[in-house]
């Protein structure tokens, strides 16, 4: 088994300008990124900062195009953070087994300074189970940033003094990346606090359009209790409550003080405004980036029982909170979505999206300011919609709908699909699906949106209204997809 990644798209670089005119640093990646081992793939001719369209599709792509190249293969590959100017990615050689896996860290991109960047390509990341539960995809690093400002902003990483030792008290390191005019005031490149221990363990961190942030909290695990006298049945023992907490941080110099060694937990900012969703948001560190998502101007979050959360104080959006926007800045329940089951939520520029436990994909949202179109199925339309034939393969809208939140039926070859994966860009959205447990070829992924860059990997036109098929993925069985800015990364499973 191997994973491979293909990428759509552009990432920024130096004769290229961010929409509100924020040049970023010299595209490059950093020397250490690149790769010794004879198991990891590293295709070395292609210009990781300019991805025009997947390196070996077509110049001009089209519907039929079927050959894609990756960038880079490896036994293990996990996009860990994507944004309009950066990607960072590890990658490894080692087999699926139960022990430590070592892995390697590659940032491409020009988000950050020579420093820095040289600083993530030397983190090392395990998956030991037990070191890795604070982090996405089973690791023990999760980063964080902003997706369409200055990009990668710091990390949070957890360790054991000895991974052996798997009562041993986890401890935790967050690393804080300057940006330029914070270089030119005096912050060092690369800041590191080491966190206190009465703090509960950082599951993650969400970074906002004000560029405040959500601290994402569990209370650490606590030590294995004597074994006399049991805890009664049914009760939870003391202190070992696994609710989550979001601690609202309204800058990173806030951030900074608030990691300070003088510095209580105590002291935290609560985001959460209903004592009812307090109780009701509960951690599951494993899932946690999947279950809190932010965009241009909306949080979303997934509570204990998988309903659904929106919060924003932009009353000028009120599509993006897939529900009526009441007057007040608290959280909100999706209502269209109570009796869902939702495993994940993602969001970008002005589109979310939510899977449920049954395959199905629901979006909401509007098209980003200055857009060539929007997303048919956004406004409750689709070409196709009605009766599926055997030759139907895209995506229509259910159809009876909400008048927010707009449920998506997906069909392959005529058969109505699952969804299993989704990921919105600023403008573009992807979508993984499957149908039943046939053939390879009843796998395929969608894309939809903005497509200025390429990014959607088909079709010549700067914006594409309906889903379509990325042909060149048909069959393949996809691990995970990503999409930030103006690119798209799609991680596959090759047998």
């Amino acid at each position: 088994m191997m994973q491979q990644v293909y990428a759509f798209g552009l990432l920024h670089h130096e004769a290229d300008s961010h929409p509100d005119g924020n040049n970023n640093r010299s595209s490059s990646s950093c020397s250490s990124c690149s790769s010794n081992d004879n198991n990891v793939n590293v295709n070395v001719n292609v210009n990781v900062n300019s991805i025009q369209h997947t390196p070996g599709l077509d110049a001009e792509p089209t519907l039929a195009s079927s050959r894609l190249d990756p960038f880079l293969s490896a036994n293990s590959i996990v996009v860990l953070w994507s944004s309009w100017c950066d990607v960072v990615l590890a990658y490894t050689s080692d087999g699926h087994g139960h022990g430590l896996r070592s892995w390697q860290v590659r940032y491409l991109g020009t988000g950050l300074s020579p420093a820095q960047k040289v600083h993530v390509c030397d983190i090392r990341i395990s998956d030991k189970l037990g070191a890795g539960e604070a982090g996405e995809q089973g690791l023990n690093v999760t980063f964080f940033g902003d997706a369409m400002q200055h990009g990668l902003r710091g990390y949070v990483l957890t360790n054991k003094a000895d991974d052996s030792d798997e009562e041993q008290e986890e401890h935790q390191t967050v690393v804080l990346f300057a940006t330029d005019p914070e270089l030119e005031n005096g912050v060092p490149d690369v800041q590191t606090y080491r966190v206190a221990g009465d703090w509960p363990t950082i599951a993650g961190i969400k970074m906002l359009s004000d560029d405040s942030l959500l601290l994402l909290l569990s209370p650490k695990k606590p030590p294995p209790p004597p074994p006399p006298p049991p805890p009664p049945r049914g009760n939870e023992p003391a202190g070992q409550s696994r609710h989550m907490a979001i601690a609202h941080i309204p800058s990173v110099p806030a951030l900074r003080a608030h990691l300070s060694p003088s510095a209580s937990a105590a002291a935290l900012p609560n985001f959460l405004h209903t004592t009812n969703t307090t109780s009701t948001l509960q951690s599951d560190a494993p899932k946690m980036s999947n279950h809190v998502s932010t965009n241009a101007t909306t949080t979303t979050l997934v509570d204990a029982n998988m309903r659904v959360w929106t919060w924003s104080n932009d009353a000028r959006y009120q599509r993006c909170l897939g529900r009526p926007y009441d007057g007040e800045s608290a959280l909100g329940q999706v209502t269209f979505l109570s009796e869902t089951l939702v495993t994940k939520v993602v969001s970008g520029g002005y589109v979310s999206a939510a899977l449920s436990s049954e395959g199905e994909l629901f979006v909401w949202g509007q098209a980003c300011p200055g857009s060539k179109g929007e997303i048919s199925v956004l406004g409750g339309r689709a070409e196709g919609d009605g009766p599926a034939t055997t030759t139907t393969t895209g995506i229509t809208v259910e159809g009876e709908q909400d008048e927010h939140v707009k449920c998506l039926v997906v069909y392959i070859d005529g058969v109505e699909a699952s969804v299993y994966d989704v990921a919105v860009g600023y403008g573009h959205v992807l979508v993984a699906a499957e149908a039943g447990a046939g053939p390879a070829d009843a796998r395929t992924v969608f894309a939809a949106g903005d497509n200025a860059r390429g990014q959607l990997g088909v079709t010549k036109k700067s914006f594409q209204s309906e889903f379509i098929e990325v042909v060149a993925l048909r069959g393949k069985r996809i691990a995970q997809l990503s999409a930030a800015g103006w690119s798209s990364f799609v991680v596959t499973l090759e047998e």
